[in-house]
């Protein structure tokens, strides 16, 4: 906030609602002995003031008259800018352009002197105009060439293209290299050239000589021009608001002075840096002036409305505007010389000039008294207090503060069939079940981002909504359905609502529920053999399947139902019960298919005992690896097949473009040559193309398939790892194995697993201290060979499912081990005698440990 405020003592407001930009603003004497000041609105309305500056009897500069608008007149096309030179062959006169659109108009004033006390007559004329094959953007006027006594005109399109003219006549046009959108751009009047803004945050120099020379025998109608490069460039690293040019008669030198968004440059007419200004605020606009002494003065409206008045880079002067202005600039009227225009957006037109009228706040009196310093710091010791506790429970990332955000998660148990359209087929039909969020704000928050997660092949629609200044209780309603045929890994729904408060403190709620069991499965006759089978034992009395089931008791026998995959993808699962012990068995010919029966089995027992702490779900058979294994095999090939693919498409679509290149070059050749079986070999190109396509879509249809299938083999293995008895550090697998099976761009599912279990073994899982010293595994390198991801993934669950007894060391763990040791740069070598120490008390560990396991066998 500056101290002092402009002296406004001229103004005018537009009540037509015009719309004006930086370029609607222009200051000029036009033949006369004082400043006139032209305005272009973007409706097309040209209005010329001139501002009477006489003194009244008070000695006080009189304000707007009627009859300081001299023009206004309406001419039928927005204008884009406004600017004025000597433009008429064979005339030394001032005259005005307008560029539209389309076309460039230039306009004379003429003044009749009046007869009575009306006063006098003004009138534009139209001297002719230029049609514009191309939409325009700006324009500048100078002496091009070196010209003293007329102007010419540069026009730059949309598109790139500079179009010149000598006053009437079209001179030339060319096409500015590597060109994106049009900048604004000055004519350096000592070095003959334009000075560009580009899109590229480079101020680029381009003399007329080389415009002229490229540009030669040019039509408006051209679409291209020959490559040239600008004499230099200056690069600011930031975007241009505007440019001015000043020109030292004195010195003889030029100075360029642009706006950034942050920074005020002065360059030189060669391109060398006279000074920068970092600004400290957002700039609007501005203009310069030279004094007398050639000292260059810069003026800079900021997004505050303050007006700095720099010298060079010295501060010398800031007052506050009334308004905010889109543009600026400086008149020399009839008794007050160096006057400021503004115009802002909406058409108020103001002169003002820099006074020392003071703002009319003023500070209150300080009150002196003595400051008691014990209570003091008693009020400051209570209030870091309460700092500390509001912001320390705001800054939380909590799900848990129910008392500021009601998140309700209801799925409703009744499923209703509906059209969808699927990734892979459209408009098919399917049983959808209905979820609702419920929101309950009970606090102030700017945004909540609401978003309903599940797992694949389960798809929601809509899955987000977002919320501002939420204040009162909404809901939120989604479907979820099958989106493809595969197995389903987790039937969880989960909702996260990320939350701003009002302070700006972001916040994290979360809820998470069940979807009905019969929209992913449906009901089958029992099986009654199968390959795979998964028994848990209970410590209470069985619960009948029908009890455990209410949803299926119709079709249910008394001991024994069968689910089986809505989609008829995998195998169907037999759960049975067990009549005279604690026992339920799941079987099946798919190690996927048994992943959702199993979790809910085990979900559906737990709620039922949920009010007796003693109840406990075992298994202690083997885990079913040898299956797991496999289908990591089977995704591991199909990623494989994947990235052939794709390479080979890669491949074909060079090869495609080559031979059409070269047979567009063959049929441009005014002397036609044989095809040279180049159409043929397009033709092939094109089918194996296509062919490869379809291959790469069935192949990707059955990565995604196979990855379902291994997500759901790791979840059913985790689930019988968290059941297990004598099981230490459960919670490693799950942050190992990955049960989310993704594949990204660089990086597949393999390589991390492989990562985390090098890290679990040197680390957590290490088998004795040396283990522990080793360099940990820092190789993150793509999975070639699975072999050695299949041992470490065993000595991980053996490791981990030890059951209180220390295993034998198995041949293959010695081979991964002394592979692992080669790769180590830090092991000792074994020539030394700390190594063969070492070594010798690794073999006699060894040894202990068959032994003991022979006598254990024995005995």
């Amino acid at each position: 906030m500056s101290l002092f405020k402009t002296r406004e003592f001229w103004s005018v407001t537009d009540d037509t609602e015009e719309e004006f930009d930086q370029s609607s603003l222009k200051i000029s004497r036009l033949n006369g002995d004082s400043d006139f000041v032209l305005i272009g609105s973007h409706s097309g309305l040209l209005k010329i003031y001139k501002p009477s500056t006489d003194l009244n009897e008070n000695n006080v500069l009189s304000p707007y008259k009627a009859n300081d608008l001299i023009i206004e007149k309406n001419l039928n096309f927005p204008i884009l800018q406004i600017g004025v030179g000597k433009l008429v062959s064979g005339s030394n006169q001032v005259q005005i352009a307008i560029l539209h659109v389309r076309s460039f108009a230039v306009y004379s004033l003429t003044t009749k002197d009046g007869a009575v006390e009306h006063g006098n007559q003004n009138m534009i004329n139209l001297l002719y105009e230029h049609k514009l094959r191309r939409a325009a953007a700006n324009f500048i006027i100078g002496g091009f060439g070196g010209s003293e006594n007329r102007d010419f005109i540069a026009v730059q399109s949309l598109d790139g293209m500079l179009s010149l003219f000598e006053q009437e006549t079209f001179v030339f046009c060319c096409f500015l290299p590597n060109f994106l959108l049009p900048g604004p751009f000055v004519y350096s009047k000592r070095t003959d050239s334009f000075l560009m803004a580009g899109t590229n945050w480079k101020i680029e120099s381009f003399s007329y000589k080389t415009l002229s020379a490229i540009g030669q025998n040019s039509q408006e109608s051209d679409i291209s021009g020959l490559k040239f490069q600008p004499d230099w460039s200056f690069g600011l690293n930031e975007d241009v608001v505007d440019i001015q040019y000043q020109f030292g008669e004195l010195s003889k030198e030029g100075f360029v002075v642009i706006l950034g968004e942050r920074n005020v440059v002065c360059l030189s007419d060669s391109g060398k840096l006279k000074f920068m200004k970092r600004l400290e605020y957002s700039p609007m606009c501005f203009t310069t002036y030279l004094l007398s002494d050639n000292k260059l003065m810069t003026l800079v409206v900021s997004e505050t409305n303050s007006l700095l008045l720099y010298q060079n880079t010295m501060l010398r002067w800031s007052a506050q505007l009334p308004n905010s202005p889109i543009s600026i600039g400086r008149a020399n009227f009839k008794n007050l010389r160096g006057s400021i225009v503004t115009l802002t957006e909406s058409g108020e037109l103001s002169c003002a000039y820099l006074g020392t009228q003071p703002s009319l706040f003023s500070a209150p009196p300080l009150i002196n008294q003595e400051l008691d310093y014990e209570q003091a710091e008693m009020e400051m010791a209570t209030l870091s207090k309460v700092i500390r506790t509001r912001f320390s429970n705001d800054l939380k990332l909590s799900n848990k503060n129910e008392h500021e955000l009601g998140l309700e998660l209801n799925v409703n148990p009744h499923l209703e069939e509906s059209v969808f359209k699927s990734a892979h087929r459209e408009n098919d039909y399917a049983m959808m079940c209905t979820v609702t969020v419920v929101l309950s704000p009970r606090a102030i928050f700017e945004e909540i981002n609401l978003c309903v997660h599940v797992h694949k092949p389960l798809k929601v629609h809509p899955q987000s909504a977002f919320f501002a200044n939420l204040s009162e209780g909404t809901s939120f309603q989604c479907q979820v359905h099958m989106d493809e045929e595969a197995e389903i890994a987790s039937i969880q729904v989960t909702t996260i609502a990320t939350c701003i408060s009002s302070i700006g403190v972001p916040k994290i709620f979360k809820k998470t529920s069940v979807l009905p069991l019969n929209l992913v499965l449906k009901t089958n006759p029992p099986m009654k053999e199968n390959n795979l089978k998964i028994t848990l034992n209970i410590n209470e009395n069985s619960i009948p399947l029908s009890t455990l089931f209410p949803e299926n008791a119709l079709t249910l026998s008394s001991n024994a139902v069968c689910f089986a995959n809505v989609s008829n993808e995998g195998s169907p699962v037999t759960i049975l019960l067990a009549k005279s012990s604690q026992r339920y068995r799941l079987q099946s010919d798919s190690l996927a298919s048994l992943n959702l029966c199993t979790q809910e089995l085990i979900r559906r027992l737990q709620k039922y005992f949920a009010n007796n702490k003693t109840f406990k779900i075992t298994f202690n058979s083997s885990l079913p690896l040898t299956q797991l294994v496999q289908y990591i095999n089977e995704h591991f090939e199909y990623r494989r097949k994947v990235n052939f693919l794709q390479n080979e498409l890669i491949q074909l679509g060079a090869q495609f473009r080559l031979i059409q290149k070269r047979l567009i070059s063959k049929f441009k050749d005014k002397n036609p040559t044989p095809l040279t079986n180049l159409d043929m070999l397009l033709n092939d190109t094109y089918n194996e193309t296509l062919r490869t396509t379809v291959d790469l879509e069935k192949t990707t249809m059955d990565l995604s398939r196979s990855q379902t299938n291994l997500s759901s083999a790791l979840y059913l293995i985790l689930t019988l790892v968290q059941i297990m008895e004598d099981v230490d550090d459960r919670g490693l697998l799950e942050n190992a194995l990955a049960p989310i099976v993704e594949d990204y761009e660089g990086q597949n599912w393999e390589d991390v697993l492989d990562a985390s279990l090098n890290h679990l073994l040197r680390t957590t899982l290490a088998k004795s201290e040396k283990d522990q010293l080793r360099a940990k595994y820092t190789c993150y390198e793509e999975v070639k060979d699975l072999a050695k991801l299949e041992k470490h993934l065993m000595m991980v669950l053996e490791r981990v499912c030890k059951k209180g007894t220390i295993l034998e060391v198995t041949q293959d763990e010695e081979n991964v081990d002394h592979d692992e040791a080669k790769e180590d740069e830090d092991v000792i070598p074994v020539g030394s005698r700390l190594g063969e120490s070492s070594t010798r008390l690794l073999s006699a560990r060894k040894s202990l440990l068959r032994r003991r396991q022979k006598i254990n066998e024995d005995n």
